[in-house]
């Protein structure tokens, strides 16, 4: 099969041991990210099977109906970022498996990581090092603070794990199933979703974007938090309410946040408010990407490829295009 990996930015994939399951196969892979369909088009025209990494490209209806020999895409996790309808419409499979059990523990060590640097000023120490100006303030730390975890799925429950590790009083909020989950665990749901901001030293989100979560933090959420305390995002941009978070910081409460996403990615020259606030700790959306985390998600990846050219395709999740 002629196959195509997209966004892969510093060259990765080839270098992973599960590459080797896609031998015998004609492989092209993209370094740079592009969106224009115009150019996708041009560049995939001979593609049969796609690999996505995540949902850096968005795969629309423009693009598929131009793609007439694409018979695949493999990915992994959600896919938000694909018209499956489409893709069903010109007998298109998508296989993305969706791990259950196993969640990023890479984004998870993420998550903990933007705490402590924002948390201790970790960033900003480091520049004031180097500019020759020693110590810039004092920080603050985790232990016998709350931790707020706002949807407590396997990335969540992770988190949670760490704040108890290092002595926090962890306070989960969520769909009232998921907060009886969390108390089995052993952690304590907040009585109310005005509590469970106004009572939290660090806050972080873990929920999927969909259009019942997207926005679900409002501006009203934020203005409830400590002007002490931080506001972490490893999740989606979207789930806060455009424009919230900026003018929420801009008026102190919180007081910080730590961010791995944004509404509009790659960011490049256009910039993005939250990128000029001294008070936030920015990362350009690393959860996931860690060799090992490539590895396991790739593995997945080519043997859904390796699947469909067998003639036995898994993790369908549109079964309507087997019958084109």
């Amino acid at each position: 099969m002629k196959i195509s990996i997209l966004d892969d930015y510093f060259d990765t994939v080839r270098t992973l041991p599960c590459f080797a399951k896609l031998a015998g196969h004609e492989v092209e892979i993209w370094n740079d990210h592009v969106q224009d369909a115009g150019a996708l088009a041009a560049r995939l025209r001979d593609t049969e099977a796609l690999v996505l990494i995540r949902e850096r490209t968005e795969i629309r209806a423009p693009l598929i109906e131009r793609l007439g020999k694409l018979r695949l895409i493999s990915q992994r996790s959600v896919y938000p970022h694909i018209d499956v309808e489409a893709c069903t419409r010109r007998g298109i499979v998508v296989s993305s498996g969706q791990h259950p059990g196993t969640p990023s523990y890479a984004a998870a060590e993420l998550t903990w990581g933007l705490a402590l640097a924002a948390m201790r000023q970790i960033p900003q120490q480091m520049a004031s090092l180097k500019a020759g100006r020693w110590q810039i303030g004092v920080g603050r730390s985790l232990r016998g603070k709350t931790l707020g975890i706002y949807g407590y799925g396997r990335i969540g429950r992770e988190v949670a794990g760490y704040g108890k590790a290092f002595g926090m009083n962890v306070l989960v909020w969520a769909r009232e199933e998921t907060r009886a989950r969390a108390r089995a665990d052993g952690f304590a749901a907040a009585p109310s979703k005005e509590a469970f901001f106004a009572a939290a030293d660090v806050l972080s989100l873990h929920m999927r974007l969909v259009e019942a979560t997207r926005g679900i933090v409002t501006a009203a959420d934020l203005a409830r938090m400590k002007p002490t305390a931080l506001l972490v995002n490893t999740s989606r941009a979207g789930l806060i309410e455009p424009g919230a978070l900026a003018s929420a910081l801009a008026a102190g409460r919180p007081g910080m946040a730590a961010v791995d996403v944004f509404d509009q990615e790659p960011v490049r020259e256009s910039g993005d408010p939250l990128l000029a606030l001294d008070n936030v700790v920015c990362t350009p959306h690393i959860g996931y990407v860690t060799h090992d985390e490539y590895e396991l998600q790739f593995r997945d990846i080519f043997d859904q490829i390796v699947a469909y050219a067998a003639g036995k395709p898994i993790n369908v999740v549109n079964p309507g295009a087997l019958k084109s």
